[in-house]
């Protein structure tokens, strides 16, 4: 092995190892809060039993301390298989599908919602689109989770636009989703598919990482264009064909 090849190799476990601190960091993260929440409330419980108050104000604490840690361990249970969903591998449902068919279907699904909040929904096709071999399931999971970004990014309206094109000589689908919200600082862009992350008070930080497994999952490739104040342009390659096996 060459010199070469060793460099390429310490660079791609360096940046795996990276990913992992990174993901590890999150994790940690996300299930120490509930966790802390947890505890306090039998701490709580605890102490209140230990003061012998009267049984029914008793009852309301125990109730209301209960319903706390319930909520915490539903969230900690939706971390759990969040993350291994994200990482087991899992069958493809694989079909012939439009991938301008699966696009119209969401677009119907967001059409009120977006003209409640003045957003255009348009769809461009070029012509002699090819139908592709994937999961429509997942692919359509891609696109609502792409399109209710775009919606949260546009609070006083705009416009979403999605130009599908076939590349021949690669016999890939180009997919170009955009649209002209807030857009995305320079500083997240390399972390928007990072498991967790989330810029958004309700956000879970989930949803463009799962796009991201998703496109991977067939073979595909998605990347990111943003300028503050602009908008946002994902641009979706995927492989007319669809992946080389049927597992992610």
């Amino acid at each position: 092995i060459s010199e070469w090849d060793k460099l390429i190799t310490r660079y791609y476990r360096d940046q795996r190892l990276t990913a992992l601190g990174r993901l590890s960091s999150t994790l940690t993260h996300e299930i120490l809060n509930p966790l802390t929440a947890i505890l306090s409330n039998l701490q709580l419980l605890k102490e209140k039993m230990e003061r012998k108050i009267e049984p029914q104000i008793y009852h309301q604490y125990f109730k209301k301390n209960v319903n706390i840690m319930e909520t915490e361990i539903n969230r900690l249970n939706s971390i759990v298989e969040t993350f291994t969903k994200m990482s087991k591998a899992e069958n493809l449902n694989l079909q012939w599908c439009s991938i301008g068919k699966i696009i119209k279907e969401v677009f119907d699904v967001f059409e009120q919602e977006a003209k409640k909040n003045n957003i255009s929904l348009k769809i461009h096709l070029a012509p002699a689109l090819p139908s592709i071999y994937c999961d429509r399931k997942l692919l359509k999971q891609v696109f609502v989770n792409l399109v209710s970004n775009s919606i949260y990014a546009m609070p006083k309206g705009g416009l979403i636009k999605v130009n599908i094109e076939h590349n021949i000589k690669s016999d890939n689908i180009i997919i170009k989703f955009a649209d002209t919200g807030v857009g995305i600082p320079k500083e997240n862009l390399d972390k928007i598919f990072d498991l967790y992350f989330t810029t958004r008070k309700d956000g879970t930080g989930l949803g463009l990482s799962i796009v991201h497994q998703i496109i991977k999952s067939h073979n595909g490739n998605i990347d990111v264009i943003s300028e503050i104040n602009k908008g946002t342009m994902f641009v979706i390659e995927l492989p007319v064909t669809g992946p080389l096996k049927k597992d992610i």
